[in-house]
């Protein structure tokens, strides 16, 4: 997984501003199985979180 994009003050979120990442992981990536490696090592980065669909 990469970081794709990090918007900083991008929305006001209960009066103060909140930021945002964006991740991304090829489909080859995700067919290697390498998805949850990817996935636990994002979501360890400080100041990260995760929508997911």
């Amino acid at each position: 997984m990469r970081r794709e994009a990090h918007f900083k003050e991008h929305a006001l979120f209960k009066g103060s501003w909140d930021e945002e990442y964006y991740y991304a992981l090829l489909a080859r990536e995700w067919a290697a199985g390498n998805c949850q490696t990817a996935f636990s090592t994002a979501v360890a980065e400080p100041g990260t979180s995760f929508k997911q669909p």
